[in-house]
Parts: structure tokens; C-alpha cells; sequence
């Protein structure tokens, strides 16, 4: 099995080095850049954004609405996670106007933040 390979790997060298290469032998990289329709060279990479960590108190009510909102996504085919569809909430709650965003709390009822009492403290 060791020489079918040394034998092999001898006859590609072999063929390698006997391949002549002229001007009108395209070059490998502006042949995928071709194929591909861009240019693959590495991109610079962008400063990932600060992003902050925050925890919530939510009615349970609203935390099964937040899932119900995810299961239609992915009934649509579309995977969203609970930070997605927050985010998107308050995208479309930034752009209604003030009367539509007063109106739209209008129905939350206001809930005790914080953290419960430690039982048996």
C-alpha cells in the first residue's frame, strides 16, 4: 500500500512540474473571483458593538405571549429567538407616533419590579 502511494504521489509531482504555464493559463483566484461574481478576499472585520446585559420582570402573561409571537415566526419558517422579537417590538413601538405610542400603553398595567423576598428569610 506504501509504494502505490509513494508511486503516486511521484507520478502528480511528476505531472505538476511538466504542466507548462503560459500568460493565457488563468490565474486560480480571479477564476473563483469570476465564478463567484465578487472579490474573495478577506474583508477587514467591524468592531463588534458594545451590547449590554439587562434582566426584566415580566407578568407570565406576557412571557407566553413572547413565545406565542416566536411560534409564529417559526410556523412563517423564520427562527427568532425572545431578544429578536424584543428588539423588533421596541423598533416598531420607536416608530408609531406619540399619540399611537401613548395609546399603545395605555392598556399595560404597571407591575412591582424587583426581585421576590427570599422564602424563609
Amino acid at each position: 500500500m506504501k509504494g502505490a502511494l509513494s508511486r503516486s504521489l511521484e507520478a502528480e509531482t511528476e505531472a505538476i512540474q511538466k504542466k507548462k504555464v503560459t500568460e493565457q493559463t488563468p490565474d486560480r483566484f480571479n477564476k473563483a473571483d469570476a465564478f463567484f461574481g465578487e472579490d474573495t478576499q478577506p474583508q477587514e472585520k467591524e468592531e463588534p458593538k458594545r451590547q449590554v446585559r439587562d434582566s426584566f420582570t415580566f407578568p407570565v402573561e406576557d412571557h407566553e405571549l413572547i413565545q406565542k409571537i416566536v411560534t409564529r415566526f417559526l410556523q412563517q419558517g423564520v427562527s427568532v429567538n425572545k431578544s429578536e422579537t424584543l428588539r423588533a417590538s421596541l423598533q416598531l413601538l420607536y416608530s408609531l407616533s406619540d399619540q399611537e405610542l401613548v395609546d399603545a400603553f395605555s392598556g399595560i398595567k404597571k407591575i412591582k419590579t424587583g426581585r421576590p423576598p427570599k422564602r424563609g428569610a
